[in-house]
């Protein structure tokens, strides 16, 4: 009976050790977990805030969470993995559940394409009450070896983790003791085979893991008997195996059971030994005792140790961490939760007290009390950004506060782990970020296209069209900014304006004018819509991008053909001349002037025309008669302008021409008579009306408007005084006693002032 009791006592004595090392390795497993989450939920945040900057922060992220990898996840479950990658990821429990807005834990089965197990985590992307897509990142079961190592029986044990099927997801790698659970593939099927002769027992234990119960149980696979406790994880309905061999935990099993038969023989054979024999079992029995008491101490720093290892852990995570008990409303933080936040280390009657004193923004405190009676009623997790004071009280930050409840067996909320990390600066870019995309939207309201390209990546981020009429090919779309604007420039731009387009909407261009400061603009150009050409106004905006810093150029396309025409009509007006259209004293100054000044080295001539006897026409026939021939005067000299020729009408009945660019001067004397031929004309029976030309030639008889006035008007004093109805070339030896010229002061100081 003694024999029986030892070895029952000595064989369940491992159990405590190994539940108690499990339990830490649940909370350590938790802490882990959660520290993933909460990085994976800021990198989801900044991804939803800037809608697309997953290249980015990917590989930052991935560095910091120590992921394997990490993946961005569209709605329609198109993965887009760290290293440029792609995937599909619809058929995913973890990604459906992420889409309804859960976090989600699974995990990686080795194949013949994949060599290695693991888990993967998914969270959603949320922006405003919308999921826009998932994050999921993966750890290896390498990753988790030195948390699967049981910290007691100085590391010689083994642990697994199962799901409820008994299919392992992971287990423990101890190089240092070789020595492994012998688990393989499924705890049910090598439970089988290790408890043959006790079918009952696998059965027990294969519905324990459905229903996520814990136990005990020994098995012996390969001749090796083993003891394993196995208690639920709380995610997924996964469970946690811890397993020594029984060489370890029952050291001096054998010792004992051979004391045991000796004793028993010793009994047979001789009473009087019984009383020796007891004492020395007595002794045994102590120091046993001694040796349990000193195992246990040792499992204790082993637990204190595994504690540590979590506390470094957490310490490590921007994420500070503290419990609320719900009950007596009372926050109790660490150290460092203590330090971050400036309070004390129990902090009574939250969350009125941190309202009522101040350290709560009353911006934030009606959210704040609101959060906390969620959590009150019972909601698993509950979670807000707050504006709080800063440890010196200085100042205010905003801080991410989230808290995820524990229920007692009834149900009922009993505590709540608080978890919160400093989110200002994050907040400062949603703010600006917001505001900037209000603006867009007012800017969008009457455009008719909008362009916005990342300058610094070189890429289009977005093209919308809708009020355009128009659908742009990929070619616009997916090209990289020049290549697209030059594209845009050739197919939508009219011809006259697209150098002046270019000019502008040029990327390095772009890069000078925000360097200093010039980062809004506009240029009128006519843009082809249905291949017509219409007016519109390109406004661009430079932002620099709040997360990346890369320089985002904004393009709004606008309609202002119809003010525009209006303008230009108003304008040729004020230029025109009443009564003939011709071009006015003062537009033709300047015109032939910017002519001048763009072919200085080519030869033009001006042609001053005089109407010859106009004064007898009106007083014969009276005004309204002499205006319409002055107006068809005008309409013949326009009939015979070349593209770029210069008409205007100086008053009462002169006429000046500027010949562009002509070889020579009997090209301007030939062009002078046709004009004399073709505006004389016989009025009645005794009126004939004929004009006069004088020529003088740029740049021989002059190089200024004033002097080519000057010299064709002497011309043509002399044509005039040789009889009339004739043209006249300039020439030094003309004589010019008489010669008065009619050219103004105003004209004189606008030559002057133009050149």
């Amino acid at each position: 009976v003694f024999q029986d009791l030892t070895i029952r006592k000595k064989r369940n004595d491992p159990y405590p050790v190994l539940q108690s090392s499990a339990a830490e390795q649940v909370k350590l497993f938790h802490a882990i977990i959660e520290g993933k989450f909460l990085a994976m939920e800021a990198f989801a945040n900044a991804i939803a805030l800037k809608e697309t900057d997953y290249d980015v922060q990917k590989n930052s992220i991935q560095k910091i969470g120590g992921f394997s990898s990490i993946a961005y996840v569209t709605p329609s479950g198109e993965a887009y993995l760290y290293d440029g990658r792609r995937t599909n990821l619809a058929d995913k429990d973890y990604f459906i559940k992420s889409m309804k807005g859960e976090r989600t834990v699974g995990y990686i089965n080795k194949s013949e394409n994949n060599p290695y197990t693991g888990i993967v985590l998914s969270v959603p992307i949320k922006r405003e009450y919308e999921i826009v897509g998932v994050v999921s990142a993966s750890l290896l079961e390498k990753d988790f070896h030195d948390l699967l190592i049981p910290s007691v029986y100085n590391g010689q044990g083994s642990s697994l983790i199962c799901d409820s099927n008994g299919n392992v997801i992971m287990k423990s790698d101890n190089k240092d003791f070789p020595v492994q659970s012998s688990i393989n593939g499924n705890v049910n099927d090598s439970l089988k085979k290790g408890l043959s002769n006790n079918e009952f027992s696998s059965e027990r234990v294969a519905l324990n893991l459905l229903i996520e119960e814990s136990g005990t149980v020994e098995y012996e696979i390969d001749g090796q008997l083993r003891y394993a406790v196995y208690q639920p994880i709380n995610i997924n309905k996964w469970m946690i195996f811890n397993v020594v061999p029984a060489s370890v935990a029952d050291a001096r099993l054998h010792e004992s059971t051979k004391r045991g038969f000796a004793l028993l023989a010793i009994i047979v054979i001789l009473a009087l030994i019984l009383i020796i024999i007891v004492v020395i079992m007595e002794k045994a029995r102590r120091r046993q005792l001694e040796d349990d008491r000193i195992e246990l101490m040792n499992a204790n720093k082993d637990l204190t140790y595994s504690n540590e290892r979590m506390r470094i852990a957490l310490d490590s995570n921007s994420v500070v961490l503290w419990d609320y008990d719900i009950a007596k409303k009372r926050i109790i933080q660490n150290k460092r939760s203590a330090e971050v936040h400036g309070l004390d280390a129990v902090v009574k009657n939250v969350p009125e007290s941190l309202v009522d004193s101040g350290f709560v923004h009353s911006d934030s405190a009606k959210e704040f009390l609101a959060m906390y009676d969620k959590l009150f009623a019972g909601e698993k997790t509950v979670e807000g950004v707050f504006k709080v004071q800063t440890p010196d009280r200085q100042g205010y930050w905003f801080e991410k506060i989230k808290y995820t409840n524990l229920f007692d067996e009834q149900g009922f909320p009993y505590k709540a782990i608080g978890t919160s990390e400093d989110v200002t600066e994050l907040h400062k870019m949603r703010m600006a970020y917001n505001y900037w995309q209000k603006a867009v939207e007012g800017f969008l309201q009457d455009s008719i296209l909008h362009l916005q390209y990342n300058l610094t990546k070189n890429v289009l981020i977005k093209c919308f069209n809708e009020n355009s009429g128009y659908n742009f090919s990929n070619e616009i779309i997916e090209n990289d900014f020049d290549s697209a604007t030059n594209y845009f420039s050739e197919h939508f731009v009219y011809g006259d304006d697209r150098e002046k387009y270019q000019n502008y909407i040029n990327r390095e261009r772009f890069f000078e004018a925000h360097d200093t400061g010039k980062t809004v603009n506009e240029l009128e150009f006519r843009m082809l819509i249905n291949g017509f050409p219409v007016w519109v106004r390109a406004t661009t905006y430079l932002v620099e991008d709040p997360f990346s810093k890369d320089l985002v150029l904004y393009i709004f396309y606008y309609n202002i053909d119809k003010e525009k025409i209006e303008e230009l009509e108003a304008e040729a007006k004020v230029h025109q001349d009443d009564l003939t259209g011709l071009l006015t004293r003062k537009k033709f100054i300047s015109q032939v002037q910017s002519l001048f000044e763009e072919f200085p080295e080519d030869q033009h001539a001006f042609l001053m025309i005089d109407l010859d006897r106009f004064k007898e026409v009106n007083d014969t026939l009276g005004h309204v008669l002499g205006d319409k021939l002055l107006i068809e005067m005008a309409s013949e000299l326009e009939s015979m302008r070349r593209d770029g020729d210069l008409i205007c009408r100086l008053g009462g009945d002169e006429f000046i021409i500027c010949l562009k660019n002509i070889p020579n001067e009997n090209i301007a004397k030939k062009r002078a008579d046709v004009i004399v031929t073709k505006l004389r004309r016989k009025i009645n029976e005794n009126l004939l009306s004929s004009v006069s030309v004088g020529i003088a030639i740029y740049p021989r008889d002059g190089k200024t408007f004033e002097e080519l006035y000057k010299n064709a008007d002497i011309a043509l004093y002399h044509a005039k005084n040789n009889g009339k109805n004739c043209s006249r070339l300039y020439n030094k030896e003309l004589e010019i006693k008489g010669y008065v010229s009619d050219l103004t002061p105003f004209e004189t100081d606008l030559t002057k002032n133009e050149q």
